[in-house]
């Protein structure tokens, strides 16, 4: 069983996560232990370096279940 949390995230020029917000919408649970995880794995991600000041979008985080 697979457990799906989303997160809307805004990145800096460097590639830096800058925020990440809970996004209900897509998501399929809403437990604590598992939106903490996301939202710190989120804080942790890197991306390309652009050109973009500053850019947004979504980080998607699937949990298996045992």
């Amino acid at each position: 069983e697979f457990r799906r949390v989303l997160f809307r995230s805004t990145v800096d020029a460097s590639g830096r996560v800058t925020s990440a917000a809970y996004e209900p919408k897509g998501s399929t649970t809403d437990a604590a232990e598992l939106v903490g995880a996301a939202k710190s794995a989120a804080l942790k991600a890197r991306f390309t370096e652009s050109r973009a000041t500053l850019q947004g979008g979504t980080i998607t985080y699937v949990f298996r279940m045992e």
